[in-house]
């Protein structure tokens, strides 16, 4: 715990560091045409800047593709009609990998999170939807759950 609270204190103070680097790459810009040196410096800090907002864009869309559940949520509320009555079932890991309160967009809809559900056949009853992991296209909880669900689109992850 201690150290995870001196990290975030470290997190308060990158909007200074980036103030003290910004300063200094505009002094060496500014200073460009007085040497050679200071002109090859002010060039690598101008490179490291466009490959500092390339790599920022690849890795944003690499996160962007760790939230299936995420996914899963905003293509089920493009499928499902926004007037149909609808009590979906939202498993432990689809929470975790992206469903939030933020994409729960249909306030008439019920969203169920419950955890420690069993699964069995006579609990999932009650949810009209279900979002929910599985193992591969045949997964355990996929077979259990097409008895009485349609399956409407899988998201792989």
């Amino acid at each position: 715990y201690f150290h995870i609270k001196n990290l975030d204190s470290l997190f308060t103070l990158f909007p200074l560091f980036n103030i003290c680097a910004a300063r200094g790459a505009d002094i060496l810009w500014e200073g460009k045409m007085k040497s050679t040196r200071r002109w090859a410096i002010a060039a690598l800090v101008a490179i490291h800047i466009l490959l500092n907002v390339c790599l920022t864009l690849v890795l944003l869309r690499v996160s962007a593709l760790n939230y299936p559940g995420g996914s899963a949520i905003r293509r089920f509320h493009s499928l499902v009609p926004p007037q149909n009555d609808v009590h979906l079932y939202i498993d432990n890991l689809s929470a975790q990998t992206g469903v939030s309160r933020f994409l729960q967009l249909n306030k008439n809809w019920i969203y169920n999170k419950t955890e420690g559900l069993d699964r069995n056949l006579s609990e999932m009853l009650e949810f009209t939807h279900l979002i929910i992991e599985t193992r591969g296209p045949l997964g355990k909880s996929l077979r259990n759950n097409a008895k009485t669900h349609e399956v409407m689109e899988t998201i792989q992850a």
